[in-house]
């Protein structure tokens, strides 16, 4: 089975990610919760397949988040040694 790894999200990415879960809470209290569960599954599926999404300009893909008007936007990049 292959080893999957959870991309590593900027700061700024996660500041998003939790106005967007604030958001959500405030519309339907656990809609939040339902949103990063997706988001969480999407970035599962980066890790395990990176190349899976389409590129959309200089190396950048991006990757749409299942139930909710998100996307995420990453690059591969080398590992770091």
């Amino acid at each position: 089975m292959a080893i999957s790894k959870l991309p590593v999200l900027l700061p700024l990415a996660k500041r998003d990610v939790k106005k967007a879960y604030e958001w959500y809470e405030e519309q339907r209290p656990g809609l939040g919760e339902a949103f990063l569960e997706r988001v969480e599954d999407c970035l599962k599926a980066i890790g395990r397949n990176p190349t899976a999404c389409q590129v959309i300009a200089l190396n950048a893909r991006r990757a749409i988040v299942k139930q909710f008007p998100y996307v995420i936007f990453y690059r591969i990049e080398a590992k770091a040694t």
